[in-house]
């Protein structure tokens, strides 16, 4: 991402850019919570316009990771393990603050 940010956008505009394609990514996967309680792992292919808006081109909720392996893309198939690991460490942390916020207050 960072890439193709890099060669259509001037530096000034990418920590824009990436918020807002972060921001997008998070409101996307959040909708799609709600509607699918057991998912825990999505992949998103989104594109940007000239202007550095995001659009959301589709969701993949199968697991894709082995054609980065087979793509040679090692590092990107390490990763895809790893944010799900972090999503989840991320929730029960969560859980754990709103229980120790419920016993207290």
């Amino acid at each position: 991402m960072t890439e193709a940010i890099a060669e259509s956008f001037n530096p000034e505009s990418h920590p824009q850019i990436v918020e807002r394609i972060s921001d997008a990514a998070v409101k996307i996967a959040k909708q799609y919570g709600q509607h699918f309680r057991s998912l825990a792992d999505l992949g998103m292919d989104m594109g940007i316009d000239d202007q550095g808006n995001p659009y959301l081109i589709e969701v993949n909720v199968r697991d894709q990771r082995y054609s980065f392996y087979k793509a040679g893309e090692k590092s990107m198939f390490k990763q895809t393990y790893r944010h799900p690991l972090e999503y989840a460490q991320t929730l029960i942390y969560e859980q754990k603050a709103r229980k120790k916020q419920q016993l207290s207050g």
